[in-house]
């Protein structure tokens, strides 16, 4: 991932306080928000963006809840990943513990981040939604290659293109094209 850069980060920082205190006005901060509030913290005090942390220091602590499950695409990923050979651990913590990445794999000398994304993670439009794209641009601050999978054009493939397909954007992701 070759990153949001300053302006694009400060952009997308301002576009989620502006929804948080919109959201606090109306109902409270609900997980989504404080989880988004978080991410951003951490990604501004790792950029080194100014002036960001005095916002958001009181989510500096929060911590993402544990998920309910894994899903039925992400349990299918992980059984092509082992197929495939790749060594690989499941809903691994990163950033502190602010978030847990789907599957985290180690290959050609590269951790990437394998996140399963549902049809939650996007607008209408097909865009990713600013929490997802909070997410890619915090583990990529980290060091690690994020490799996003849509569950959707997962669904949508035979088990040897499935196969392939995994291959082809472990591979790609690991080489940075």
């Amino acid at each position: 991932m070759s990153g949001l850069g300053a302006k694009g980060l400060r952009g997308l920082g301002v576009r989620v306080l502006k929804e948080a205190r919109h959201r606090l006005k109306v109902k409270g901060l609900g997980l989504s928000c404080k989880k988004q509030l978080a991410t951003l913290s951490l990604i501004f005090s790792l950029k080194r963006v100014k002036g960001a942390s005095k916002y958001l220091k009181a989510f500096a602590d929060f911590k993402e809840a544990p998920q309910p499950g894994s899903s039925g695409t992400h349990k299918d990923i992980c059984k092509g990943l082992r197929t495939l050979g790749f060594e690989f651990e499941e809903e691994s913590p990163q950033a502190h513990g602010i978030y847990s990445v789907d599957v985290v794999i180690r290959h050609q000398g590269e951790t990437i981040a394998l996140e399963v994304d549902g049809p939650s993670h996007f607008r209408r439009s097909g865009v990713p939604d600013p929490h997802t794209l909070l997410k890619r641009e915090l583990l990529g601050s980290l060091g690690l290659k994020v490799l996003s999978i849509e569950a959707t054009t997962w669904d949508s493939l035979s088990a040897p293109q499935r196969l392939r397909h995994l291959k082809e954007k472990i591979d790609s992701t690991a080489h940075g094209v």
